[in-house]
């Protein structure tokens, strides 16, 4: 598809479809030799969409970050880019290989469904959870390395910073650290 003269044509409606579509949980846009300004726009009109959690792009250029975001990079370029190949196929919204614990640059390319990864709400109660007394509060977790993620504003009447996330299968370990532990 990206080699195609309509393709910009193809790329924006898409992104329309992605912009007003409530429903499509999963999506393989595999091996379309998306190139890079393609790729763009297509991650552009994915930024939006809360209900797709399931996402492939092997093949084009940029990734599926672990936050199931289109990345692009300069001078990044898929291996399999324009090669045609099938690592795997989705089968609707069922797991395909949950028992695979991915860490580090495993990540990329993650698609959530498939991989098995679940929802997770994270929950730091000011003045029970810890030592941390003040605002910003991060959460860092083993599979990313333990690299600290804001959690967000907390919630004046409750005192809670919560943090939803999907994390892959297995034994998952994290810790909060708070600004003047860092």
């Amino acid at each position: 598809m990206g080699q195609d003269k309509d393709s910009e044509e193809c790329v924006r409606a898409m992104n329309e479809f992605f912009a007003e579509n409530k429903e499509l949980l999963h999506l393989d846009l595999s091996n379309n030799s998306f190139n890079w300004a393609e790729s763009l726009k297509i991650s552009e009109g994915l930024a939006e969409n809360q209900s797709i959690y399931g996402f492939h792009f092997e093949g084009n250029q940029g990734y599926v970050d672990n936050h199931g975001f289109l990345v692009l990079q300069d001078g990044w370029v898929s291996s399999n880019m324009g090669q045609n190949s099938v690592s795997h196929r989705i089968d609707g919204v069922d797991c395909v290989y949950s028992n695979k614990r991915v860490m580090g640059e495993q990540l990329q390319n993650q698609c959530w469904l498939c991989g098995g990864w679940n929802e997770v709400e994270f929950v730091w109660k000011l003045g029970e959870s810890g030592q941390a007394k003040q605002r910003p509060v991060y959460i860092h977790m083993d599979y990313e390395g333990y690299t600290g993620r804001y959690t967000g504003k907390c919630k004046r009447v409750s005192k809670k910073f919560l943090y939803k996330r999907m994390v892959p299968p297995g034994k998952l370990m994290f810790l909060f650290t708070g600004d003047e532990m860092q």
